[in-house]
């Protein structure tokens, strides 16, 4: 999905265009990379396919297997060609089922890539249980019949099928079981004809789910007897692990799941600080993590430690949009909580707060100047920058940068759409998409209110990583930035440095300080500062001492009272 995108956006950046090579035709590099997805998701989904189908091949082998046993050696004959007759249907929907898969797969991913921006396990777990149900329902309206109609023939035999027609109901278990000799016989015999009716199912849309291009009536009432569920039996999950900190997510499977569902959002996020995620063991450990100006990882701010964290618990950092990478982290566990981070490497290039720019999955789509169209039938237009004349028509979406003005001239109506918010076309026509204005003002303080909040941080430790040798006692310990910190070294055998002692911790870092040792005859030394955190409240914000020591902290998890 995310090669489409680059390629939709290659039209509007010639050197892009260059190096994705889109300068052809790009309808057919968006084609070849469709082509490429649904080979991969179709092969999957065959064996998934393939499974269901031996299931109930096997269930019913097994169930006729118990029923010849109950019949005269001259009546199983016309048992076996109506059970031959059956089994012929069910392999052949699947072979046909099968041969449709790469047409409703590319249907998916090129639907997809038009209406989604992110792709969240959902979206193709909506997908993929759409189809195995289709299948699954289809298949066991088949069997189910044919079972009906065995059962009418045991009568006219004489034989009685008792209650063997109702263990299948309940089963939905046994896999090959005895009656594999049984079944493979009956499937030697099979011819499938190519022109056996099964359902057409060759377009896809992720709105609405499969869509079958002519209708397709089994004849057959389904019963459900096979414990599958019938066409219920997409699958659904969902995930909350307690130890992600301030994200949460969740899928759910299913008929007709959409990019456009409440339970599967497919579309851009807004591009903003990393979150911070605790992975092995425990529960409930949620923080706010402080981002420099430059993009350095500072700290977090905890607001609930959780339970259950053990020493193999670790941290990673999720950033939305893979604006920062290289941070490392290291949790600091007390009694199975979390009460603080250790920053081994604060990485850069993070976001300390919302920029304008919106993606997901760890890529950005679109920039802080694009103008974001969605038309009237959920199609996603290339991130739009400015100086671009756009057509639009009643009941599409159009979002312009904040502080920017557009006006839409159609030819008997004219419609103004103010940025930094969605608003519908009523007025259809053509507008050239504007840059953003950044003078607008802004409050010289974060409040809980904008989804942030105002901290000071100062220098609470220095950690020894190498410890180096030949230092001296006297040697002098420096900090840039200091902000008011100063610190002392303790060395031992060897002049090698066993600690360093903050003795007055500064107060309002704005970025991560470099620690070093100044000395004539030490090497090798490696000290790594660390930031510690006070929220401040609304009143301590008037004082003048904090004026220029606050930073702003995003609240990602959840807001509190400071």
């Amino acid at each position: 999905m995310q090669k489409i995108q680059d390629l939709k956006k290659a039209q509007f950046d010639p050197k892009l265009s260059l190096v994705l090579g889109t300068a052809g035709d790009l309808a057919s590099q968006i084609d070849n990379v469709c082509q490429g997805a649904a080979e991969a998701i179709a092969a999957l989904l065959k064996i998934i396919l393939d499974f269901i189908m031996k299931k109930i091949l096997n269930q019913t082998g097994e169930k006729m297997k118990d029923v010849q046993n109950e019949l005269h050696p001259n009546e199983r004959p016309t048992l076996r060609k109506t059970v031959e007759e059956i089994l012929e249907k069910i392999v052949c929907l699947f072979r046909k089922l099968i041969d449709q898969l790469l047409d409703q797969a590319k249907g998916f991913v090129c639907d997809a890539a038009d209406k989604s921006v992110t792709a969240p396990p959902c979206l193709v777990q909506g997908f993929a249980s759409d189809v195995a149900s289709n299948a699954l329902s289809q298949a066991s309206d088949t069997a189910n019949q044919g079972l009906g109609q065995i059962s009418s023939i045991m009568g006219g035999l004489g034989g009685n099928i008792g209650g063997g027609l109702g263990g299948i109901g309940g089963g939905g278990g046994g896999g090959g079981g005895g009656g594999g000799g049984f079944l493979e016989e009956i499937l030697s015999f099979l011819s499938c004809d190519d022109d056996i009716d099964c359902p057409p199912v060759d377009l896809w849309s992720i709105w609405n789910g499969a869509n079958q291009s002519s209708g397709f009536d089994s004849g057959f009432s389904g019963l459900g007897g096979f414990g599958f569920g019938g066409s219920d039996s997409g699958s659904s999950s969902g995930s909350d692990s307690g130890s992600d900190s301030g994200s949460s997510s969740g899928s759910s499977g299913g008929s007709g799941t959409s990019a456009n569902g409440s339970n599967c959002d497919s579309g851009p996020q807004p591009c903003g600080p990393p979150k911070i995620r605790f992975i092995g063991g425990g529960t409930g450990a949620k923080g706010n993590l402080v981002v420099s100006a430059t993009g350095e990882i500072m700290g977090i701010d905890m607001v609930s430690g959780g339970s259950g964290y053990t020493s193999k618990t670790f941290a990673v950092i999720n950033d939305p949009c893979g604006d920062g990478g290289g941070a490392i982290i290291q949790p600091i566990i007390d009694d199975g909580e979390i009460i603080d981070i250790v920053v081994d490497d604060p990485g850069s290039g993070y976001l300390p707060g919302e920029d304008g720019s919106k993606g997901g999955d760890g890529n950005k789509w679109s920039d802080p100047d694009d103008t974001i169209i969605i038309r009237d039938d959920g199609t996603y237009e290339p991130p739009t920058p400015p100086g671009n004349v756009v057509d639009v028509v009643p009941g599409d979406t159009v979002e312009a940068p904040p502080g920017s003005e557009i006006e839409i001239i159609g030819d008997d109506c004219v419609q103004t759409i103010r940025g930094g918010r969605v608003e519908t076309v009523t007025c259809g026509g053509k507008f050239t998409t504007p840059a953003p204005s950044y003078d607008r003002r802004r409050g010289n303080y974060p409040n809980l209110s904008t989804g942030s909040y105002p901290a000071v941080l100062y220098l609470c430790e220095i950690r020894v990583l190498e410890t180096g040798i030949n230092y001296a006692s006297t040697d002098e310990i420096v900090i840039e930035p200091n902000f008011g910190a100063k610190a002392t070294i303790q060395t031992g055998d060897q002049g090698i440095v066993l600690s360093v002692k903050v003795t007055e911790s500064g107060e309002g870092f704005t970025e991560v300080p470099r620690v070093f040792i100044r000395t004539e005859t030490g090497y090798n030394a490696v000290l790594r500062p660390k930031l510690c955190i006070d929220r401040v409240g609304d009143d301590e914000l008037k004082e003048p001492r904090l004026q220029d020591k606050v930073v702003s902290v995003v609240d990602c998890v959840g807001k509190f009272n400071v």
